[in-house]
């Protein structure tokens, strides 16, 4: 064999595989066209192949050479052939100019030698020698990727040829394709998906990946768009990993991803408030942001906040404090986020602080502060709340509280026995009154203290916060159902769902939320809309409910008439239990003795019987003249207002309310009036002779810093200040003795 004469016997003459620094080269051809090949026969141009040919296409001549090698392009990939530029020539003038090319060579796209591989021309000793270094690859073992080629030298070459021709007596540049080897030492392909040329993307597919990304899109998600939308395309997820990177770098533009945000936030049009703290050695210590919708929602849903903080959502495994309102169709919305390096009081009295300061202290005046605050056992965090919020009711999660009960105590139990102290716990948190709670705690204890008394010890370590889980204390406040912090959790999994991965830079897990709190507003806005459009038929038939209708939110109207429901099917028999005013100091809503209160002084429920939270129209001023014109129930509510208004006043109030809607029923026309022309200016009074009697000037009064940095004004004769010419003395002095001397010479 020609091998063994050129290289002797396989023997190697290392002692481990280590000694190979360098693998060696790989082979020159697929060995699935070797197969013809005999031991003697080495892989020379005249010993290939030809598998398959590209027919000859029906155009030959184009004006330009990129429209011949888009025509050829187009034409290979038809009959399964990716093709691309071999060698391009163009005259000494310029390097760049299309009109002055002068040839084009193309070549298959798997034609071509690998490197290193082109003057070896014995397969045999590079197929066995890469065998030896098979078992160890120092370049793989070192965490590098193998090179990878998919060039077979495949013969396949077409070219073109350049000349002038005359057409209309005007020198045209004409190129025309010269097939100087049309065969394949393959098979045509049949998919296009293994080759990169065959999935690049063009300008409108690339801005697709563009906006999908901007989106939210995912990479599968983006190949399923574009394969569906161009069905004779191959795509690659590869190749939108790639599109997407590439997109970022360009986003980024040499800054570092933090200095990005940074920069994002200082635009003027951002769309952010933030805030943040940093390290003595400059890294972030907190990242406080909301988006300016979300200081909107909290302008007009200010009650109740619910904080949690949730972990893995960014590469440097800083905890995020999610924080989530409700709105008047009881749903959450996102109000801001925290990143902070630890859990400690004094980090989240940085995030407090930044909450209180950039969202309810934004406007003017000031958003009231929230009654409730619902949180997990964290002392740092309600130690920092207790600060900052100083008038807001804390409220303690029960479902963690349970779930931290049965961590601790259920081992201690049988299963029987267990159910029985648990029920006897939630009973004792459900207490309605001070009292009630003594009684069920006492209960407990003399039931539970002589045979688990470390369960008893566990519960008192509860009870410095009974007055922040306890039913007989947090249902004095506005908390809207909220004793769990359930709406929380949910925002944590929908935001996990969006980040998908817990290796994001910051920046991009800001930009994550603010698309999710952007869908938050604009669902938001749907059910506004829908609500105030859109009313309840059951509710349309109660005539005690009707003034509700598109002006409360139909979840509150949903719970009324419940609590209607309750009143019409109280009896003699079984009337209504003692009102404890519970239920509408906790949820904003009337119950039903307040109903049955009314409806026996056939009287009718009105919107200022609901809480603000419930309100379809906001209540601010200028939000609320605007919403209101563009309301098709606009004026029916402001009249409403009105006539509430007018039923509560006295006598006299009426007689001038009555007086102000006659007046302004029956004015003639709207058009405002001439404002009074009464400003008082400052300078000298009206009137006097050294004011300024040109009022048609346009030229403004003197501002305060000009009278100080006004010269002061010096006599012409003398240059003394104090008096001007006439009234100088060395003036009326020189006259004086002028006269003197002509009167002595007379």
């Amino acid at each position: 064999m020609e091998y063994l004469e050129l290289f002797g016997s396989y023997e190697p003459e290392y002692d481990h595989d280590q000694d190979f620094q360098e693998p060696l080269v790989s082979m020159r051809r697929r060995p699935q066209f070797l197969e013809d090949m005999t031991d003697d026969e080495g892989l020379d141009e005249e010993s290939t192949n030809i598998l398959s040919v590209t027919p000859a296409p029906e155009r030959l001549t184009f004006s330009s050479g990129e429209e011949l090698y888009d025509y050829v392009e187009d034409h290979c990939r038809t009959h399964g052939f990716i093709v691309s530029k071999c060698r391009t020539r163009y005259h000494e003038a310029t390097n760049s100019s299309e009109n002055l090319l002068k040839s084009l060579e193309i070549k298959c796209d798997l034609g071509g030698v690998i490197s290193g591989t082109k003057n070896i021309t014995n397969f045999h000793h590079i197929y066995f020698s890469s065998q030896i270094t098979g078992g160890n690859n120092n370049s793989k073992s070192a965490g590098k990727r193998l090179a990878k080629s998919r060039r077979i030298d495949c013969p396949f070459k077409w070219k073109t040829s350049r000349k002038i021709v005359l057409q209309d007596s005007l020198r045209l540049r004409q190129f025309t394709l010269v097939m100087e080897n049309s065969g394949h030492c393959h098979a045509p392909a049949d998919t296009l998906s293994g080759h990169s040329r065959a999935c690049v993307l063009d300008d409108e597919q690339q801005k697709i990946v563009k906006e999908m990304t901007e989106s939210g899109s995912g990479t599968l998600e983006i190949v399923s768009y574009l394969q569906n939308k161009y069905p004779s395309q191959a795509f690659r997820p590869k190749t939108i990993y790639n599109a997407r990177q590439k997109i970022r770098r360009n986003y980024l533009d040499g800054r570092s991803p933090l200095q990005a945000l940074m920069d994002k936030f200082s635009l003027p049009n951002s769309g952010f408030v933030y805030a943040y703290d940093s390290c003595d050695d400059g890294s972030i210590k907190n990242l406080f942001f909301a988006p300016e919708t979300s200081l909107k929602m909290v302008r007009r849903f200010h009650s109740v906040l619910l904080m949690d903080c949730t972990y893995k959502t960014n590469k440097f495994g800083m905890p995020f404090l999610d924080v989530v309102g409700i709105d008047c169709f009881n749903k959450s919305f996102f109000v801001c986020g925290v990143l902070m390096k630890s859990e400690t009081q004094d980090m989240y009295e940085f995030a407090l602080d930044a909450i209180k300061q950039n969202i309810y202290q934004a406007f003017t005046p000031p958003t009231p502060l929230p009654a409730v605050l619902a949180m997990d056992r964290d002392f740092g965090l309600k130690d920092a709340a207790e600060l900052v919020f100083e008038s807001s009711q804390i409220l303690i999660c029960r479902w963690r509280i349970n779930k931290n009960t049965l961590a601790n105590c259920k081992k201690m139990f049988t299963e029987e026995i267990w159910d029985e102290f648990r029920t006897s716990w939630i009973n004792c948190m459900n207490s309605a009154t001070e009292d009630q709670w003594t009684t069920n705690w006492n209960s407990i204890v003399m039931t539970y203290a002589t045979t688990h008394p470390a369960a008893i010890a566990y519960l008192e370590t509860w009870l410095p916060f009974k007055e922040n889980f306890c039913s007989a204390w947090i249902n004095d406040h506005l908390h809207l159902g909220s004793v769990n912090t359930s709406r929380v959790e949910g925002a944590h999994s929908k935001m996990k769902r969006r980040l998908k991965v817990s290796t994001l830079h910051p920046e991009q897990v800001v930009a994550k939320v603010r698309q999710m709190a952007d869908l938050d507003n604009n669902e938001f806005e749907s059910n506004l809309k829908n609500d105030k459009t859109k009313a309840i038929t059951e509710v349309e038939k109660r005539p005690i409910m009707r003034r509700l209708l598109r002006k409360i939110s139909n979840y509150a109207l949903e719970q009324a008439l419940t609590q209607v429901k309750k009143m019409e099917d109280a009896t003699v028999a079984q009337p209504l239990s003692a009102c404890t005013n519970t239920y509408t100091t906790t949820t904003g809503i009337p119950c039903a003795h307040f109903i049955k209160s009314l409806h026996d002084g056939q009287s009718v429920l009105q919107p200022r019987h609901f809480h603000q939270q419930w309100q379809l129209f906001f209540s601010d001023e200028e939000d609320l003249v605007n919403e209101l014109a563009n309301d098709e129930y606009g004026l029916d509510y402001v009249l409403e207002m009105i006539r509430g208004r007018y039923n509560t006043a006295n006598q006299y109030q009426q007689r001038e309310l009555l007086s102000r809607v006659y007046a302004l029923a029956t004015t003639e026309t709207l058009v405002p009036l001439d404002p009074v022309n009464d400003s008082r200016r400052r300078g000298r009074p009206t009137g006097s002779t050294a004011r300024r009697t040109n009022e048609s000037s346009t030229r403004r009064d003197p501002s305060q810093f000009e009278y100080a940095e006004r010269q002061t004004r010096r006599c012409g004769t003398c240059r003394q200040p104090g008096h001007n010419i006439r009234q100088c003395p060395v003036r009326i002095a020189s006259q004086a003795s002028q006269a003197s001397q002509a009167h002595l010479s007379q």
